[in-house]
Order: structure tokens, then sequence, then C-alpha cells
């Protein structure tokens, strides 16, 4: 298989595959890719029955599930991998169902959250009809009183306009120029600059002689349309719901639904996506192949079954794991998962469980023996219960309190000899911890699963 960057001369061969499936996800639109490839490391392989895309912008590559012939394309793929089960983004759908019908037992399928599409239906947006659309339409009212504002579509005649108002949007929004901000903008230029052969449109709100708001959206399917840019300059109240609502208005009677893609997981724009009463939230799924081994046996067996958290937890940290083997089996299993804490490393100490029918042999003890002797980095750890206390405490363990606020974890030393609920009753988000050597103040990161 060979893997090509996107280029504009890509788009029918891409949106053949992708446009004709009936899905609505927003990733996979062919200006999305285009756009976003620099900073995903997107790229694509073609056949004459298939097209899959890859994305390798972090340490293990991902790759849609195979568009076309799903089947021969997930076999060209493994034949690519070596054998090795890829990991696969999906959205809900009929795609999705046939994958998890012929590889379901070889897949974890966990839905990724907060990470849906808004999905609206045009009529909604253009009729904005009812009590919840009130303070919408408040908006609109409030700002034809203020100005003399007229839309316009996106052409030739007013591109140059639309680029300078984007242009001082982004001046305007410096200081949170992110890394997703700064593709935007550099995907604006190529916008700019290829709007009718990308098959791009759109439209803009002019105030007195200035272009003061502009949306650009494309075609995604014969019913849906994706809003990929939609700009409002600052001291112009209202102007987002105008221009919201001048294209819905303004979109042909058979588009029935506008994308408005996701919320970038920022809270006030997951708020204002909100406002405007999605018709669906269109959920995204990551397939995570499935190693079940004695590890994820004996973890199963002490503390149940999370199936989503689980195929998160071993897809990021099964490397993680330390067992103790007696007679060539596994008995006992803990994880070390790394932390920082101040600019120094430590180690989380999670789910640490002995196979039921070996537990009272003193199997732990030795397996946590083994693994702190193995290790040049202090160790620290959650205990369950009270009587859990007096079993770390005789491996070295110290009894401390940890508090989270504001998404940090402050530790502080505590008397030893203080029972666990007595740590935890003092605040509602406090909780005990234990460390194998005697800690001073600290503020620590959890790894991002176990937050």
């Amino acid at each position: 298989m060979n893997f090509e960057r996107i280029t504009i001369s890509d788009k029918s061969l891409i949106e053949r595959f992708v446009a004709n499936v009936g899905e609505d996800n927003c990733e996979t639109a062919y200006i999305n890719l285009l756009v976003w490839q620099d900073l995903y490391d997107v790229s694509f392989c073609a056949t004459e029955d298939s097209l899959i895309i890859k994305e390798s912008s972090t340490e293990e590559e991902t790759f849609t599930l195979p568009f076309g012939d799903l089947v021969r394309g997930i076999e060209r793929l493994l034949k690519y991998t070596g054998g090795k089960h890829p990991i696969f983004r999906a959205q809900e759908g009929p795609r999705l169902d046939e994958f998890t019908r012929i590889m379901g037992d070889k897949y974890d399928i966990v839905e990724l959250d907060e990470d849906e599409d808004y999905i609206y239906r045009r009529q909604d947006l253009s009729d904005l009809v009812g009590k919840k659309y009130h303070s919408k339409r408040n908006h609109i009212s409030a700002f034809s009183r203020l100005y003399r504002w007229n839309y316009e579509p996106i052409d030739a005649n007013n591109l140059a306009d639309v680029q300078k108002c984007a242009e001082r949007w982004y001046a305007e929004n410096a200081e949170r120029l992110n890394p997703e901000l700064r593709a935007e903008r550099q995907g604006m230029q190529l916008f700019f600059d290829n709007f009718e052969s990308l098959g791009l449109f759109g439209e803009a709100i002019r105030v007195d002689d200035e272009i003061i708001a502009f949306c650009i959206a494309s075609q995604l399917n014969e019913n849906v349309v994706d809003v990929h840019v939609e700009k409002a300059l600052s001291g112009y109240d209202g102007a987002y719901a105008v221009i919201n609502n001048e294209f819905a208005k303004h979109l042909p009677t058979e588009i029935e639904f506008i994308n408005r893609e996701d919320d970038m997981g920022a809270e006030g724009l997951r708020k204002a996506k909100l406002s405007y009463h999605p018709a669906k939230l269109l959920k995204k799924y990551l397939c995570l192949p499935r190693e079940v081994d004695e590890v994820r046996n004996i973890y199963t067996e002490a503390f149940g079954s999370s199936p989503q958290f689980d195929a998160l937890f071993f897809y990021n940290y099964r490397s993680a794991a330390r067992s103790l083997v007696v007679d060539g089996k596994i008995v006992s299993i803990l994880f070390l998962l790394p932390c920082s804490a101040d600019e120094n490393n430590f180690y989380y100490l999670y789910a640490a469980a002995t196979a039921a029918a070996e537990r009272g042999k003193g199997y732990m003890s030795r397996l946590i023996k083994e693994t702190l002797s193995s290790i040049d980095a202090p160790v620290f750890l959650k205990p369950a219960t009270d009587d859990l206390v007096a079993f770390y405490s005789k491996l070295g363990f110290h009894l401390a309190k940890g508090v989270a606020r504001n998404g940090d974890v402050k530790i502080s030393v505590s008397d030893a000899h203080k029972r666990l609920n007595d740590l935890c009753d003092d605040c509602p988000d406090s909780f005990a911890l234990m460390f194998n050597i005697e800690t001073p103040d600290l503020s620590f990161e959890f790894p991002y699963i176990m937050q």
C-alpha cells in the first residue's frame, strides 16, 4: 500500500468514495482532510475498490474504516501492518455495524467522548421557531437595530474583503492561536486561493463598507452541508446569530441538515453549539485491538468490567503491567503508570490484584517488593480500604492526603496513624495516598487516562 499526501487534484477521487456512503462525519470530508493534513499527518491510499485514510500524528498510526469494499480494504491493511490489527476511527452507522459484525471479537469499540459532530436541521436554523430560539431572534433583532447590514454570497467580487475580515479576526485573537487555530489560518489561505476549484461556498455580512462576519462551507453529501469556518469580528454583538441564520436561509431547500462540526473540547464553543439545539450529536468511535490474556483476566476478576475504560486503559498501559509468575502461570499483577510531580518522575502503582485462587499466599507482597527493587523513582498508590493501609505500611509506604484542585493533585503529608476515612472526610474531593518515601508538599500530574 502506498499512502500519499492529499492534493487539490485528489478531490474527485476521495469524494467518489466518501460522499456516497451516507455518512455525515466532518473528519472524512475532503476539505477537512486537505486542510488538516499537516497538523495530523494525514495521507490516503486508494485502489479501484477501496479508500483508506491514515493519520500518523501520534505514536501509533490510526486509520479510517476502509471506504468502498470494507473486507478487501481490511485485508490489504493487515498486509500493510504485517498482520497486526490496526487502530480504526469510525462514526456510528452501517459501516461500523458491518465492521463490528466481522471483526468485533478482535476489537474493543470505544466511544470518543466530547468528539461528536453537531448536526442541525436546516429549517430549524433558518426559521428559528419556538421558545427555544427566542434569544437568537432577539440577538438578530438587536443587531438589525444597531447596524445597517447586507447579506452577500461569497464570490470573486468580495473574496478579498472576506479575507481581510479573516485576517482581522486572527489578529484580534492572536493570544489564543493554538496549533489548531494556526492550522485553520493556514487552511484559510488555501480556501481563498482555490475557492471555486475546491467547491466551496459561503456567505458574508457587510456593515457599511466592511465585511464583519462570514462562513465557508462545502457539500458533504446530497442532503448535508459542512460548515468549515464561521467568524465574526468582536464588537458586533449578534453577528454570529445573524451569519448562522442567513446561511441557513439561503441554502437550497433540498439540503436537510447542516453539520457544524465538533467543539474541539472548548467548553464555550460547546455551550454555543448546544444553544442552537442540534437534531443529532454524531457519535464517533475508536476501534482498539483487543488483547485478552492472563493479565486482563485477573484485572477483570478483581475489579469487574467497564468496557469503555478498560479498552482505553489496556490499549495505553498494557506495557506498564508487572506480573508475578509461579509454576509458569501469572498469579499477581500491578501497573506502574508514569507520573510527574514538580518536575520529578514518580510512578503510580495501580490495579494491584492477585488471582482469586492464589490469594493469601503472600504473592502480592512479593511482587511489590520485586517491583520496587527494580526501579529508581518513588512510587505512590491509592489504598481502597483501611485494611490495605496496614498492608502497604508493612511494605514501607507512608500515608498522605491528596486534594484535587483545578485539575492538579496537591499532596500533603498526614499523620500516618490516622484512619483512611478520617483523611477523606474533611473535603469532598480529598483522598488518601501512600508513598514509599516521606513526602514533602507536591503537585502531581496523573496520566491522562486516570484523570
